[in-house]
Parts: structure tokens; sequence; C-alpha cells
């Protein structure tokens, strides 16, 4: 039977798995979270309303950049350390087959700007992150991510697929997920204690979400094993989890057409051409593949799931996150949510930085815990089906 949590208006908490009973704990209530960060809503998932023919989103063309850089102090830079133990599979750290971890080494940045923690000289890694960048990231956008989980005690391995594998979907993008794959195999054989090996995904916006899914394909038919050391996943601005061609035309021009370098009208001439091109390579093999792929994203998540969107999310509409977040949960999955109400498209580290960092803390948290009884949960992200937490709570 559902009940309202305690101040909470019209959110509704289901119950959980018994096998999480000990996780169970509800949400404590304090005094909004102090800098400039925007309050997330808390709401009941409600199934996504219908506008799309096909799928039922009703995204426009976003004049916001998601590739743009960063311009609050919350997100700067820092120095990078070097560490010869953080290395590539082949030892270069640069990015082979889209992959790169020379973010491996430990970055000095202070908790006020990046919400990390320096992380104590000799300690052992957590486990490794693998961080699926979103259509027409690089690098230097990603920097903030591999700072934040190295700064907490974790691995950082970034891949990123060209655009040109994103619309292919051929056999250059399976040998980059392959290779992924492999260097992950790798370094659980290599791991101090190769059964304590754990294993985390962030993935950004649709592209990052299905290649996400291609990892997970590639760990199911090369590295089976690996599975059972996956200890959650999060998701930051996906997903829209039905092939449709207004999600795909609005990502392709948010990563293509930067906001100053073009006007409005010829935005949205080229989204309207860009809508017509998708429509028809969504009917071919390429609509067929994405389908597969967040069928096995359906069926093997079955470890803890954090989604973290917004209302003012162009691209992806947060009905759609939503409605899969349901989904999930109707699977018996723990699954939780971050919803924002203004950051744009995977733009909510860097509008909300203290929010959204304190988050990801508590997620990891609950996700060790599952996993290794002697850790302590986080007290804050309750364990319900589906839940959406507010930053008052973290």
């Amino acid at each position: 039977m559902a009940t309202p949590l305690p101040g909470s208006g019209s959110l509704m908490l289901s119950g959980t798995c018994d096998r999480h009973s000990a996780l169970r704990h509800q949400t404590r209530s304090r005094s909004s979270v102090a800098g400039a960060q925007e309050p997330v809503l808390r709401l009941t998932v409600r199934p996504p309303s219908v506008s799309c023919q096909t799928c039922g989103a009703s995204n426009t063309p976003s004049d916001s950049h998601s590739g743009s850089a960063p311009s609050s102090s919350q997100c700067r830079a820092g120095p990078s350390g070097n560490s010869g133990a953080n290395r590539d599979i082949n030892g270069s750290g640069d990015v082979i087959n889209g992959v790169s971890d020379d973010a491996l080494q430990p970055q000095q940045r202070s908790d006020s700007q990046s919400g990390g923690r320096t992380p104590v000289a000799g300690s052992e890694p957590v486990g490794t992150v693998v961080i699926c960048g979103w259509l027409g990231s690089n690098k230097r956008y990603l920097k903030r991510y591999q700072d934040w989980w190295t700064q907490n005690g974790w691995e950082p391995v970034v891949f990123m697929m060209p655009m040109r594998g994103a619309l292919t979907l051929g056999a250059t993008a399976q040998e980059r997920v392959e290779a992924l794959v492999m260097q992950l195999a790798a370094r659980k054989t290599a791991w101090k204690t190769p059964k304590d090996f754990r294993l985390l995904f962030h993935c950004f916006s649709n592209t990052g979400w299905y290649t996400f899914g291609a990892v997970m394909e590639g760990l199911l038919k090369h590295a089976a094993m690996l599975l059972q050391h996956v200890i959650g996943s999060v998701v930051d601005s996906a997903p829209h989890a039905e092939p449709c061609a207004k999600v795909w035309a609005s990502g392709f021009a948010t990563a293509l057409l930067p906001r100053r370098a073009s006007t409005s009208e010829f935005r949205q001439n080229v989204y309207a051409w860009m809508e017509c091109f998708f429509e028809q390579w969504l009917k071919g093999s390429p609509g067929v593949r994405l389908q597969q792929l967040a069928a096995v994203l359906q069926k093997y998540q079955t470890f803890p799931q954090l989604y973290i969107y917004s209302e003012s999310d162009h691209v992806v509409p947060h009905t759609s996150v939503e409605a899969f977040m349901e989904g999930q949960s109707k699977l018996g999955r723990i699954v939780s949510g971050m919803r924002f109400q203004s950051s744009p498209h995977v733009d909510h580290f860097r509008n909300n930085t203290l929010a959204y960092t304190e988050g990801l803390r508590h997620f990891v948290a609950d996700a060790l815990a599952l996993t290794d009884p002697s850790r302590p949960s986080s007290g804050v992200m309750p364990h319900l089906h589906p839940t959406i937490c507010i930053p008052e709570a973290l």
C-alpha cells in the first residue's frame, strides 16, 4: 500500500523488495542547500504525455549548447597529477578506440569548486567508473566528471562515441566497444583482489545511454563474469528509450550548431531537415539496432540506477526519463532520480554542482552497501520505487 511522505504533497512511494528491506529509510528534510542551487521537484512519476506519433516526445530544438565550456567557478579544471599505476591497456594514456583513462591521475581542486574530495595518498581505489560521453563531447567537457570521480576514490575511464560511429552503429563502433570491454576485463584481472573489483557507469544523453547498452551487450558476449561486479549506473539527461526522429534531430542540432554561431531561423531550418533525415534513418537497420540496445538495458540493469534530468531539457523530455524509471521500478529494480527545473541538457552538474555531487555520493554509498553489508548506507537516498529526491534531503 503506497504511503505519502510527510510534507511531500502528492508524492506517493511504493514498497520495496524484501531483499532490500535492510536499507529502507525515510528521506530526511532540512534547510535548502547552501549556494545558488536550484530546487529539485519531488513529484510522482507519471506516464509521458503523447505528442509525437511515434513515441510521445514533445521536444523542440534548444538554444542551449550541451558542449559549452564551464563558465562558473564551480567547475574549473585543476592541474593534473601523475601516477604510474594509472595507465591505459597499452600504457599510452591516450584516447585509443574511443577510450581514455588519462583521467586516472589525481586532480587537486577545492571542494567548494568541484564538489569533490581530495583522495588520501596511498589509498586503494574503490573501483572503476566508465564515463560514456554525450554526442559531441570531448575530454575537456568531461574533465569535471573525471576529476570528481578521481577525488572520490574511483578510477575513471572515458568512452566517447564519435558522430560517425553514432550514425552508422557499424563495425567501427563495435570495435571500439569491444576494446573497452577487453580493457575492463584486464582491469579486473590486474586488481589487487579481483573478486572485490567494482564497476560503475556514468552516461550522458541518449548517445551515452545507447553506448552504455552496447557495453553491457559486449559484457554479456565477451566478459559475462564482469556483470556481477557492476554496482550501479548513473544516467544524466536520458533516456528516451524509443527511437525518435525528434530526439535525434534535436541532439545532433545541439551538438553541431553552437548557440552563438547560428541564428534561431537557421537552427530551425537545420533541425527540420535533420528530423526528415532521421525519420528515414530510423526506419532502417539503425532503428532496429537502437531497439536492441534499449532492450538490453531494460532487461539487464538489475543493479541500482540513478537518473538526473530536468524539466527544461529540450533534447530528452523529462516524461520519457520518468516513463523508463517507472518501467524499471515495476521490474523490482532500485530506481531513484533527481529532477531539476531549469538546467539544460547535460548541464546539471555545472548549474547545480552541490546537489548533483551530493546525490552522487549518497547513491554510491547505498550501492556499495548493497554489495558489502559492512559499509554504511547514506541514510538519505530512500530505496523505494520510484523515488525522486530533493536537495533539501541531501
